[in-house]
């Protein structure tokens, strides 16, 4: 693992990208302090991107809701009370 701070790895970011590529984990430091890990990246089998929406129509459920009584519930009062 190399530990470099952020100018030096702006400044030769081809060469700390190449040793990620070789398999080495790059830790860039802001004031000796961790503030990005870089690891080569390896997709996994079929784990492309989908971007899926929903299975349902959801008009006629969302405009139904919009014809219920306004409540006067606050939902952070909920959530405590769910906490509590």
């Amino acid at each position: 693992m190399t530990r470099v701070n952020v100018a030096d790895f702006k400044r030769a970011m081809g060469e700390y990208l190449t040793k990620v590529i070789d398999g080495e984990e790059v830790i860039v430091m802001k004031r000796e302090v961790p503030v990005a890990r870089v690891v080569k990246y390896e997709a996994e089998r079929g784990s492309g991107l989908t971007i899926a929406g929903p299975s349902i129509d959801l008009g006629p459920v969302l405009r139904s809701l919009e014809n219920l009584p306004r409540s006067t519930i606050d939902p952070l009062d909920l959530l405590a009370e769910d906490r509590g």
